[in-house]
């Protein structure tokens, strides 16, 4: 039997935008139906795209939003 992996997934205390409000900026930006870009996205938040996209990708580990070709979308 291979061994499991296990995720564990928890926000860090590392300076940058909050997993919950992140998602709740993305989706009053998109209102679930156009994806926003991350560029979009660090523009209003006013922090790098590097944050973001780090606390992206921990959001759709979790399944709270989901990587499209053109951008971000809440789910």
């Amino acid at each position: 039997m291979p061994p499991r992996k296990i995720i564990g997934v928890a926000d860090l205390n590392i300076p940058g935008p909050d997993t919950r409000t992140l998602v709740a900026q993305l989706k009053a930006m998109s209102d679930g139906r156009r994806p926003v870009k991350t560029d979009e996205l660090a523009k209003v938040r006013k922090c790098s795209v590097g944050k973001l996209e780090y606390t992206l990708n921990i959001a759709s580990q979790v399944g709270l939003v989901k990587r499209v070709k053109q951008g971000w979308i809440a789910t």
